[in-house]
């Protein structure tokens, strides 16, 4: 077999790629309202599911109840 023949490559999450992507593509106003520079945990609430740049990809991947 040649090419993919629909196979699906999971790829690992780049956290430092994706932290400068979002702060690249947001405005640099918003960047302290969204919490892009804090890391998961801290005390901002899109913090509190995982680093904050991340913080809508997670919440698009779970499904609506």
């Amino acid at each position: 077999m040649s090419g993919n023949s629909g196979l699906i490559v999971f790829q690992r999450a780049d956290p430092q790629r994706l932290r400068q992507e979002a702060l690249r593509d947001v405005p640099a106003e918003e960047h302290d309202e969204l919490g892009l520079k804090l890391g998961a945990g801290a005390d901002h609430p899109r913090a509190w599911v995982g680093p904050p740049f991340v913080y809508d990809m997670i919440g698009d991947a779970i499904p609506a109840c």
